[in-house]
């Protein structure tokens, strides 16, 4: 038997059901209507930069922290302090500080962001302040899935090819 697969946030949606479920509860939170108290900031949730509109920044955001138990935006802001754009960051980039008491984020490219610049999505977590990932939490039973498929497409490969040959008897018609 080979080694158990490995099973990591995007080698996960690689398997149909988490993919399938990733997909469909991103794509209906995206779908969501949401207002928001600050005009500038509902304005921005409608269209949070040139670069993306709204279905495709929620539904990325809400991948993130369904594969990765967290999703981070960082809210751009002009020199006088308002709302200019969200920007999508890469969960690898993003710590979160609480040593001070006040939680600060460590975003790799700035020094020490407020909490009020970024804009936090979480699965659910034991403290509140970092989500915990599903597909972590969840990694034995992907890699069943994963090994269970892996079984299935070599099953599939061997019986795929003929191994059995099959022939008709003639009778013989001596008399």
């Amino acid at each position: 038997m080979s080694a158990v697969p490995n099973v990591g946030p995007l080698t996960a949606l690689r398997y149909t059901p988490v993919y399938r479920a990733v997909t469909l509860i991103a794509g209906d939170i995206a779908r969501l209507d949401c207002k928001l108290s600050e005009p500038t900031a509902d304005v921005l949730w409608r269209q949070p930069s040139v670069w993306w509109g709204a279905f495709e920044f929620r539904r990325a955001l809400m991948m993130n922290a369904l594969l990765y138990g967290n999703g981070f935006a960082l809210i751009n802001r002009t020199k006088g302090g308002e709302l200019l754009e969200l920007l999508l960051l890469d969960n690898d980039n993003v710590s979160l500080d609480t040593q001070s008491g006040v939680p600060t984020y460590s975003v790799r490219g700035f020094l020490g962001v407020p909490a009020a610049d970024i804009l936090h999505v979480r699965a659910p977590s034991t403290n509140g302040l970092w989500g915990e990932s599903p597909i972590n939490l969840c990694r034995t039973s992907i890699q069943i899935l994963a090994s269970q498929d892996r079984w299935r497409s070599r099953r599939t490969a061997t019986q795929a090819t003929p191994r059995s040959r099959s022939s008709t008897r003639r009778r013989s018609t001596k008399r």
